[in-house]
């Protein structure tokens, strides 16, 4: 269950989203998320892939693991070949830039966070997005 573009049918299954931002480093994005638009309806049905996939913990975890390899026993197919795998967890992002949003360093790859100087105990090659990070 994920949808980008939530059917009519499921919106009763949709938690909305409450910011608790109480640090002053992040004031600026208190105000851009005081008014979520995020819980708005409009928004949810709308199909805007790169921001608003809506789904559940289990098949978040389903999409992720089918980034790195087959599911069921082979049944289900990685998503991704290792060589495009590589490519997608590969930095684009300038040595020692600041994401203006989060106002720290960080390294994007095609579409997701890397984590490698982040989270050195799991070693190289961590990726996902804001809480979800995998190891490959």
């Amino acid at each position: 269950e994920f949808y980008i573009g939530l059917p009519l049918e499921q919106e009763y299954r949709v938690s909305p989203i409450e910011t608790v931002l109480n640090n002053v480093d992040t004031n600026d994005a208190n105000e851009i998320f005081e008014s979520n638009p995020f819980n708005d309806l409009r928004v949810q049905r709308a199909e805007i892939p790169a921001a608003n996939g809506i789904a559940n913990a289990r098949s978040i975890a389903l999409l992720y693991a089918s980034l790195i390899g087959d599911l069921d026993h082979g049944k289900r197919k990685q998503l991704l070949s290792e060589n495009m795998l590589k490519r997608a967890i590969k930095s684009n992002t300038p040595d020692n830039e600041i994401d203006i949003t989060l106002g720290v360093q960080t390294k994007f790859g095609m579409g997701f966070l890397l984590y490698d100087d982040m989270i050195t105990s799991l070693g190289s090659n961590v990726f996902g997005h804001s809480g979800n990070a995998i190891h490959h």
